[in-house]
């Protein structure tokens, strides 16, 4: 086991020991234990079905599922711009039967005005991911004339405006997009493409020129040769893709964001239902399996607390509020 997922099943630990120990009757840690789910459990996640987010968010539903014997559904909607999903939580009865599966994007969406309402004004009960360090990959269709970022860069120097960068409007990939003209200055035309789900299609079809996404759920297509990846954006390299050499190579800056996912439902969540969420993420944070599937995605996790992770998601609102001012 390494030490991250050590750290995971300290924590998870630490945590169970706590709540028993304030447990002064083995009825009241009944009570706790059973204050949520009441019920069967909706989770909207604002992402095509199969795509990666789907699929991460599928596997902690089952887990949940063994965990507590009541059925996780799933719901994929986009519709609005992933707007009604967010309200549709947002506005939910405070009984932790309805939440949301997302990750940073949501408070990219606040930031840019195509959301108006903050994370704050929801309650985050865990952490689903850690901070995905590696960032976004650039990516160009499989007979592409560019086999490095450098290339890239200078035919789009050279050709303003023709290169076409397929991104999800207001969504972490846009200010990638936008962060990378400023920086190398360079223009794109900007293609509103949908998620990854529809994005990848477009790019491999070359209706795309480039594309700015996170490996996870994509690096296969470089092995089979159906894509390129350039390089990698963040603080190094992939272990998905190891051969892709990273941006802070060169002396760049690293250009990445936080974008773990998280859980969340509306406000106003009772304390033994945020509990009881929270023992849940706990146990799983103690399963080596979803580990391994994280591992697929070139993802890490080390369990956070409900209250941490609210403070985390907190703190990442504001990065985004402050990273698309600053592109303005």
């Amino acid at each position: 086991m390494n030490i991250k997922r050590m750290i995971s099943l300290t924590l998870a630990t630490t945590l169970s020991i706590s709540l028993l120990c304030g447990c002064g009757s083995a009825s009241e840690n009944e009570t706790t234990e059973a204050a949520w789910p009441s019920d069967d459990v909706t989770i909207y996640v604002p992402a095509g079905a199969g795509g990666s987010s789907d699929t991460l968010v599928r596997q902690y539903a089952e887990r949940m599922e063994e965990i507590t014997g009541r059925n996780f559904i799933i719901v994929n909607d986009t519709t609005g711009a992933n707007s009604v999903a967010y309200e549709t939580v947002r506005n939910a009865e405070p009984d932790g039967l309805t939440l949301l599966a997302y990750h940073g994007g949501m408070c990219l969406q606040y930031a840019s005005g195509q959301y108006d309402h903050s994370l704050d004004e929801f309650t985050v009960l865990g952490n689903l991911t850690s901070d995905d360090l590696a960032g976004c990959g650039v990516w160009v269709p499989a007979d592409s004339p560019f086999n490095t970022f450098e290339e890239l860069i200078a035919y789009a120097k050279e050709h303003p405006g023709e290169l076409k960068a397929g991104v999800e409007t207001n969504n972490l990939d846009h200010l990638i997009a936008a962060i990378i003209q400023e920086r190398f200055d360079v223009e794109f035309s900007i293609v509103s493409a949908g998620s990854n789900a529809e994005k990848i299609p477009l790019l491999m079809g070359n209706n795309l020129d480039v594309c700015f996404l996170s490996p996870a759920g994509v690096a296969d297509y470089q092995t089979s040769g159906d894509l390129k990846c350039l390089i990698m954006l963040g603080e190094g390299r992939t272990d998905l893709l190891p051969e892709v050499p990273a941006l802070v190579e060169s002396g760049e800056d690293s250009i990445t964001l936080s974008v773990f996912f998280f859980l969340a439902g509306p406000a106003d969540i009772p304390e033994d239902i945020c509990q009881a969420v929270d023992q849940v993420i706990a146990e799983i944070s103690e399963d080596d399996s979803i580990y391994e599937v994280l591992d697929t995605y070139g993802l890490e996790w080390i369990y956070s607390s409900q209250e941490d992770a609210q403070e985390a998601a907190s703190k990442m609102q504001q990065a985004y509020i402050e990273a698309y001012a600053a592109m303005e």
